[in-house]
C-alpha cells in the first residue's frame, strides 16, 4: 500500500478488487481510513483496537488482517502479528505484502522452516513472481548454501 507524507499507508490506491470493496462497505473504508490515520499519527495502539473493532463486523477482508499483523509487527506483538497475517493468507493466499508480513514474522520468530515453507508456497502459487522472494532466495543462498573455501557459513541475520 503506497504512503502517505507522514509514511502511513493510504487507503485510496490498491487492486482493483479492494478499492471496489471499499467503496461497496464505506462504514469499512472510513474504519479503515480512521486506523491508518490513527497509525499515521503515531497512536499505534489507537490504531489496533479500531482495526480489531472493524474485523469484528468485516471479518473476511485480507486487507484489514494484513494491517493488523503489520500494527502488531510495529509493537514488537510478533505472536499476534504471526496469527493476523496467516488469517490473511488464508482468505487471500495470492496476497503478497500478507505472505511477506507472514514470512518476516516466522524468520523473527525463528521459525525458520516455516518462513522457507511460505516462501515456497506463495512463489509457487504465483510463478515465483515476487521479486522480495527472489531476493530473500539469493541471499540464503549465498550466505549459506556455499561459502567461499576458508569460510564458515554465516548464521542468518534476523
Amino acid at each position: 500500500m503506497p504512503s502517505n507524507a507522514s509514511g502511513a499507508p493510504r487507503m485510496s490506491r490498491g487492486s482493483l478488487t479492494w478499492r471496489k470493496t471499499l467503496a461497496a462497505n464505506p462504514e469499512m473504508a472510513e474504519a479503515f481510513q480512521r486506523a491508518i490515520d490513527l497509525f499515521g499519527a503515531g497512536e499505534t495502539g489507537d490504531a489496533i483496537k479500531s482495526l480489531e473493532a472493524t474485523l469484528l463486523k468485516h471479518p473476511h477482508h485480507a486487507p484489514l488482517w494484513w494491517y493488523l499483523g503489520m500494527l502488531y509487527r510495529e509493537r514488537k506483538q510478533l505472536h499476534r502479528a504471526l496469527d493476523s497475517f496467516r488469517k490473511a493468507t488464508q482468505l487471500e493466499p495470492r496476497a503478497k505484502r500478507a505472505s511477506l508480513g507472514l514470512f518476516h514474522t516466522l524468520w523473527d520468530l525463528d521459525q525458520l522452516d516455516e518462513a522457507l515453507k511460505e516462501i515456497k508456497r506463495y512463489q509457487l502459487l504465483t510463478n515465483w513472481s515476487c521479486d522480495d522472494y527472489r531476493k530473500i532466495v539469493g541471499e540464503i543462498n549465498e550466505k549459506w548454501v556455499d561459502p567461499p573455501k576458508g569460510r564458515k557459513k554465516s548464521t542468518p541475520r534476523r
